[in-house]
């Protein structure tokens, strides 16, 4: 069983670096990281199987350099990501490219014959526009299975809804481009999204790995990510165990009745990440409204810092640190200009505010928000012209470690020109 973070790092310790740094910040737990490598890895250990991090959940090098100590390899969801991979030391022979955007300039980082990234095409124009840069090359090809396992449309990637990959009935004219082009498909990948039902997971798992039939040649499935992180109490954690067993089963299936051998990758953001991760901040301000109506929590951080809520209607645990036992129901919002700056919605439902019950607060009050180590500090910005907060790791010595320090107003403005 997997410890939750907050029992790592005490009120204490959490209070001293905030009476230190005066200001919010997110902290990580590096154990719980190692803990979910682990807790993934165990799980394939009987067939040849890769595990990737996806770069998107938390691109900091202090992560890149944790993972590839590990033996991950990464996968990257922009050209751009390539090369911070790179900056950080990492071998491009242990980088996968699937975008949206086919870049510009690919020519200028994919070098052949040797020391390149992997590039997987996601669309039949990327095929065609990568055969006129490099016929004969081997290539992966991302393909929508038809169906997707998301909890709520923004995290489903595949489906009829879903941009991401080539639709799996256009797989003929896919097949054609390939050819015209003496392109060697070496990978099929695919990503359902981020759910926890096993029965979809097992379904489309099935279904990605019969894709291989229309490609002879190639030597690995890529079952994408999403493993589901339970980040509230409403949820639960995707069985690991149970999906580990049916896609082995059905991997095994295919290599036996096929006589061929076939290697297994996934590429896991979330669910290496999320769990390790605090967002703490301080109570700004409570304010009320007409009567029978929740009072408000103001918080200094807001979507600028964390957009889940207001972007996904994700919901994450919540907890006020303090020495009180009695409870209230807030709304809970944060310090942007905005009235979607909403830190907990109905679950799913970005625009529509859902009191939370916590501790009855007070101005100065530290408040945690829990889950917050994958796609959450990666998404922020600098709305409103708030500086992007600090970031402390717990590394598995017990050591609070700096890793980001908070930006600066003349961060803010030192790539404007013109003026």
């Amino acid at each position: 069983m997997i410890t939750p973070f907050p029992e790592r790092i005490s009120p204490a310790e959490l209070r001293n670096i905030y009476s230190n740094e005066g200001n919010p910040f997110y902290i990580y737990d590096e154990k719980t990281i190692l803990e979910h490598v682990y807790k993934i890895r165990k799980n394939f250990q009987a067939i040849d199987f890769t595990l990737y991090y996806a770069l998107k959940a938390n691109a900091h090098g202090f992560f890149i350099k944790l993972f590839h100590r590990q033996g991950l390899n990464f996968d990257a969801s922009s050209i751009f990501e390539v090369l911070r991979l790179v900056q950080a030391g990492v071998p491009p022979d242990r980088i996968t490219l699937t975008s949206q955007e086919f870049p510009n300039d690919l020519a200028e980082h994919y070098k052949p014959p040797a020391h390149h990234f992997f590039y997987n095409a996601t669309s039949i124009s990327q095929i065609e526009r990568f055969g006129k840069l490099f016929p004969g090359e081997a290539i992966g090809i991302r393909v929508n299975p038809g169906m997707g396992s998301g909890m709520k449309g923004k995290t489903n990637v595949a489906g009829k809804n879903s941009s991401f990959g080539i639709w799996h009935e256009d797989l003929p004219t896919a097949k054609k481009v390939i050819k015209k082009y003496d392109l060697k498909i070496k990978k099929i990948h695919t990503h359902i999204g981020s759910g926890t039902d096993p029965k979809v997971w097992s379904k489309v798992a099935k279904i990605s790995i019969s894709f291989l039939e229309n490609f002879p040649r190639a030597t690995t499935i890529n079952l994408g990510g999403g493993f589901k992180v339970a980040r509230n109490l409403q949820e639960e954690d995707v069985n690991m165990d149970l999906v580990g067993e049916e896609i082995n089963r059905h991997l095994k299936d295919f290599c036996e009745k096929n006589q061929r051998k076939i290697a297994l990758e996934l590429e896991p953001g979330g669910f290496l990440m999320a769990s390790s991760g605090l967002l703490v901040s301080e109570v700004n301000d409570v304010v009320s409204t007409e009567k029978g109506v929740q009072p408000f929590i103001k918080l200094n951080v807001g979507l600028n810092d964390f957009i889940r809520p207001a972007m996904y209607g994700a919901q994450h645990k919540m907890e006020i640190i303090n020495q009180g036992e009695e409870k209230e129901n807030y709304y809970v919002v944060g310090h942007c200009c905005e009235e979607g700056d909403t830190l907990h919605t109905k679950l799913n439902q970005p625009t529509e505010k859902e009191a939370v019950s916590l501790n009855k607060a007070s101005l100065g009050d530290l408040f945690l928000i829990h889950g917050v180590g994958a796609y959450s500090r990666s998404m922020a910005s600098n709305y409103n012209s708030f500086p992007l907060i600090a970031e402390f790791v717990k590394t598995t010595d017990g050591k609070i470690k700096k890793i980001t320090r908070r930006q600066t107003i003349k961060d803010l403005t030192m790539n404007e020109i013109g003026h």
